[in-house]
């Protein structure tokens, strides 16, 4: 017991090989949508998952997409990344190219770095795209504007409605860069038309597992609860019949259906007889006002009540993780570039001179919680402008540091999603 907890603690067993890490980054997900909270059996793997991993009680998302991923990979709060209150991450808008981002530490340490999903973090300049970010390829689109069966651009994206291409017709929204290529090129939409996104995610990521030669830090953002909210009928019906709110049903299709694929992921490292992997699954903000469930917590996206920015959070591994336990400190996105870099891959560099601010907290999470979190405070935005009613995307100034939480002008709808049913 003994030396399992001291290899813990250090991260890496002496003179093993870094772990494979799988990151899975789920938007608009709510506290109430995921099985272990709600009972109504839209993911029983990560069920599963949450009974023999850890979970994280109080993990906290950016409060929309671009800043969550924005905090992920970069170690900061959004604030501290170039996304402000008002910014959902135009297209137009990048990552600032200083920042060193996750997979630019993890390549330098031998690692093969892999994106798949919506980007959200800088579109028309290819620097600001995933492969001149640090990963080695990117199979995804440029937000998590797309449908899920034809790959075009959504009609009412808000940075190409009125920008049709030169025949006139939909925008295709799905690239695929392999690694080695200094282009960003479209997939070939022929080969993917129809394809559900998820599934062909996920295609790729077993695809990179049973190629592996050197450890994988696989990134996939998996829209999967964005609109337009849409799944194939066996998926809806009889399992979740007893809903009678239809965004929901289909919400809870759209989960079921993940919750299939990220099996295949973990039956993917069993298929090479690979057990050196770690996965970490969780919400980029909390859930929306219209499929989403967020109780206990009031409030939605976009905002700064907890329903708005507290989401499910599990880590997993058959190898590295003690079992079946629950993280009860407090955890934010800009915790995980230093968990995954210096907790778990042992990267000993200084992250605080390249400006990262968050907490590794490796030690607390892989041990269950025998620690004392290092964090205290979440600070969702600071106090430069205050959000109106009429702002679409916008969040407050909120602070939280220990069991208080201040929350000044406007935080977003103050309500209880989608109240669970009745048995």
């Amino acid at each position: 017991m003994y030396k399992w907890l001291l290899s813990s603690v250090v991260g890496i067993a002496a003179g093993s090989e870094n772990p494979s890490i799988v990151h899975i980054v789920i938007d608009q997900l709510g506290n109430n949508d995921v099985g272990w909270n709600n009972g109504e059996g839209a993911t029983p793997y990560l069920d599963s998952l949450a009974s023999k991993g850890v979970l994280i009680k109080e993990f906290y998302g950016g409060g929309m997409s671009a800043p969550s991923r924005a905090s992920i990979l970069s170690g900061r709060y959004s604030f501290e990344a170039g996304y402000g209150p008002r910014c959902n991450g135009s297209m137009w808008q990048g990552l600032p190219l200083d920042i060193k981002t996750t997979p630019q530490y993890l390549k330098e340490n031998n690692y093969s770095t892999h994106y798949l999903g919506g980007w959200h973090l800088g579109w028309p300049l290819r620097n600001y795209t995933p492969t001149y970010r640090g990963f080695d390829t990117f199979f995804g689109s440029s937000e998590n504007t797309g449908d899920y069966w034809w790959h075009i651009r959504s009609p009412d994206s808000t940075d190409c409605s009125e920008a049709p291409t030169p025949t006139a017709g939909p925008m295709t929204d799905l690239t695929d860069v392999p690694a080695g290529t200094r282009k960003v090129p479209h997939a070939d939409i022929e080969t993917y038309y129809e394809d559900y996104s998820m599934k062909m995610f996920t295609d790729r990521i077993v695809k990179i597992i049973s190629e592996k030669t050197t450890p994988l830090y696989i990134m996939a953002s998996y829209y999967s609860l964005s609109k337009p909210l849409n799944v194939a009928i066996p998926y809806l019906y009889p399992r979740f019949q007893f809903i009678t709110k239809d965004a929901r049903k289909i919400a809870n299709g759209m989960l079921f259906y993940l919750d299939e694929q990220l099996q295949r992921i973990e039956q993917a490292f069993n298929d090479v007889h690979d057990s050196n992997f770690i996965f970490i699954i969780h919400g980029a903000t909390g859930g929306n006002q219209y499929q989403s469930s967020n109780i206990p917590f009031r409030g939605s996206v976009p905002g700064s009540w907890e329903g708005a920015v507290r989401t499910p959070a599990i880590f997993y591994s058959p190898t590295r993780i003690q079992s079946g336990s629950t993280f009860e400190g407090q955890m934010h996105v800009a915790d995980l570039l230093p968990t995954i870099v210096s907790g778990i891959c042992g990267i000993s560099d200084s992250l605080q001179n390249d400006g990262v601010t968050g907490f590794n907290l490796w030690k607390e999470v892989s041990t269950a919680g025998m620690g004392t979190s290092p964090r205290n405070t979440v600070v969702h935005s600071p106090i430069t402008s205050l959000c109106r009613p009429t702002d679409e995307h916008c969040v407050t100034p909120a602070i939280r540091q220990g069991d208080y939480k201040l929350v000044v002008g406007y935080a977003g709808l103050d309500n209880l999603t989608y109240p669970p049913p009745v048995s």
